[in-house]
Parts: C-alpha cells; sequence; structure tokens
C-alpha cells in the first residue's frame, strides 16, 4: 500500500503538462518552450517558425581542402528545400538528417539521394559557429524535421 501511494504522489507531483511528446523526458521541447522563457531568445523564437534560415554552408571542394565555410540561405518553400536558389529536395529523397555538437564544430547534416539517383550528402553550420547548437542549430533543425514529416 506504502509503494501504491508512493507512486500515486510521484504521478502527481510530475509536471507532465512540460513534456511535449510519447517518450517524456527524451522528447526535445517544442520551440514554444525552448525559446519562452528568456527575451534573449525570443529572435531565436521567431526565427525558428520562419521559412528562411541564413547558416553557413561547406561546398565540397572548400570541404576537402579543410577551407571557411561560406554563408548560405536556406529556405523552405513548396514543398522544397533549397539553399541559395538550387534546384532543391523533397522530403521523400532525404535518407537521414544527424544534429551535432563537438567542441566548436556544429552542424546539420543530411544524406539524400539526388535529382540524378545519387547519393549526396549537405551540411549546415551555425554562422560565425558561435555559441552551442541548442541555440544556434535548434531552430533549423526542428523546422527541417518538420519539413521532413509533413512536406510543408
Amino acid at each position: 500500500m506504502k509503494q501504491l501511494l508512493l507512486a500515486l504522489l510521484a504521478a502527481l507531483a510530475l509536471p507532465t503538462n512540460v513534456i511535449s511528446g510519447d517518450l517524456g523526458a527524451a522528447d526535445l521541447p517544442t520551440i514554444e518552450e525552448a525559446y519562452s522563457s528568456s527575451e534573449k531568445y525570443q529572435k531565436k523564437k521567431s526565427e525558428s517558425i520562419s521559412n528562411e534560415f541564413n547558416l553557413a554552408c561547406q561546398p565540397g571542394k572548400i570541404y576537402l581542402q579543410g577551407m571557411r565555410d561560406v554563408a548560405c540561405k536556406v529556405v523552405f518553400k513548396n514543398g522544397l528545400l533549397t539553399v541559395d536558389n538550387s534546384k532543391g529536395i523533397k522530403p521523400s529523397q532525404v535518407l537521414s538528417i544527424l544534429g551535432m555538437e563537438e567542441l566548436d564544430y556544429r552542424a546539420v547534416t543530411i544524406s539524400y539521394i539526388d535529382s540524378n539517383n545519387k547519393y549526396s550528402i549537405a551540411s549546415f553550420y551555425s554562422r560565425g559557429n558561435v555559441g552551442n547548437f541548442r541555440v544556434m542549430m535548434f531552430p533549423f533543425y526542428i523546422r527541417l524535421l518538420e519539413w521532413k514529416n509533413t512536406g510543408k
């Protein structure tokens, strides 16, 4: 009886309304939850619900030579993800999405099948590589996942 009472009290005490999804403590917060607690992050909140992101990209030739990244404009429009007015890709072309933060390296990497039916990889970085992944790349990452799952 004592164990049942403790379990009931624990369940009532947990803030279940804060949890975003069905996996409890493992769930990431929604954009609203992540950025509503601070005025400092209001710009990130509005950025996260937009369809345009000013990020940094690293074209293949530059990546192989170990050179710096370049500014790029990433846009979600008409069901496509485009970079600097490129042809773009559809959600169905995406094979995987990976978000990483290691030392000064913050990136979101997408592997996909291009329009020539070839495997390709694209990486996006926070411009200037300042701040941590949660602050700098979370809005783009969440928007990217939303696009992948809804096509919008």
